[in-house]
């Protein structure tokens, strides 16, 4: 009989850093872990600006109002620079997902490989870094769902194939790697 060990996070978020530190050959170390995480934050501030700026309609003084309140919001700053887990470091690739759906699910979308592309690997990078990605891949179809139901304009079929893969791979291979310890 073999034992299987309990894991509680996908591993994304843990192999990120070890990767980084294995990089720069390194021992880990807090102050690493917190440039990684500010540079990671100023990441997220850019998702967030080009998020706020496709939902006002192309308003960029929004869109940096916004980016720049995040990025100095004092709780995403503190938590950005003094703490690590894979429930924070899921918002990188979740705004970014979210960015991506934004594009996808506008009237006037112009859509290109690359957002599809950049849909699927930021939705695979999301459920890949934390349970909370599954929540998100699931939120974005129900509003897609929602969209199609009221216009039926949009590409519902893709959406779901997409989004399906993207879930399938990440829970996929978190199983695949579980399964190796």
């Amino acid at each position: 009989a073999r034992a299987l060990y309990y894991f509680s996070h996908p591993p994304l978020a843990y192999d990120v850093p070890y990767a980084l530190f294995t990089l720069v050959g390194v021992a880990p170390n807090a102050a690493g872990l917190q440039w990684m995480n500010i540079f990671f934050h100023l990441v997220a501030a850019v998702g967030v600006f080009r998020a706020v700026r496709i939902a006002v309609g192309g308003e960029e003084r929004a869109a940096l109002f916004a980016s720049v309140l995040y990025l100095f919001l004092p709780v995403t700053l503190w938590f950005h620079g003094n703490a690590y887990m894979s429930d924070m470091f899921v918002q990188v690739p979740w705004v970014w997902s979210l960015v991506f759906a934004m594009r996808i699910l506008r009237r006037d979308a112009q859509l290109d490989r690359g957002t599809w592309f950049g849909l699927s690997a930021t939705l695979f990078l999301t459920v890949y870094t934390s349970w909370l990605g599954a929540f998100g891949a699931a939120a974005m179809v129900f509003a897609a769902f929602l969209r199609w139901r009221r216009d039926r304009d949009i590409p519902i079929i893709r959406i779901l194939i997409v989004t399906a893969m993207a879930v399938t791979l990440a829970f996929g291979l978190t199983a695949w790697r579980y399964m190796q310890v």
